[in-house]
């Protein structure tokens, strides 16, 4: 995957108006380490939510949408619920590496056992708070 800012993005496309342009581009590869950060509140039942969202961002962007909202709100959730008994588990997961292609939430749905997955009924996602025309909701195959 490949990434510009919207400045750069918005000069490219200027250039490709009514004409073709030629580029390259150089790539530095580079292992770095990432990490999820996990926490869970126990509910009264076996059944879990799973609020996430990712404290990694992209070079040129605004860090403060993309994406300290998301993480803003993961707080606040906690703080609303630590003294609220659940009748579900409730697990919040900031992702590391969600830029570079969702490497964070993939990695933590491949470590979950399918009856992690069984009883993992709900994931919201909370990414680039109040940008955009709407609200996206999609399904992740093999989590119902």
């Amino acid at each position: 995957m490949i990434s510009l800012s919207l400045a750069d993005g918005e000069a490219v496309q200027d250039l490709l108006v009514g004409s073709e342009i030629e580029t390259s581009v150089k790539l530095t590869l580079a292992n770095l380490l990432s990490q999820n950060v996990i926490s869970q509140k126990p509910g009264a039942s076996d059944a879990v939510v799973v609020l996430g969202g990712h404290f990694d961002s992209v070079p040129g962007l605004s860090r403060a949408n993309d994406n300290a909202s998301g993480i803003t709100v993961l707080l606040a959730i906690a703080e609303l619920r630590a003294d609220v008994d659940l009748s579900y588990t409730l697990r919040i997961v900031p992702f590391g590496s969600e830029e570079l292609g969702s490497l964070g939430r993939r990695c933590y749905i491949q470590e979950l056992s399918s009856a992690e997955l069984e009883i993992t009924k709900l994931m919201l996602n909370f990414d680039a708070l109040s940008t955009g025309p709407g609200v996206a909701i999609s399904r992740v195959r093999g989590v119902d």
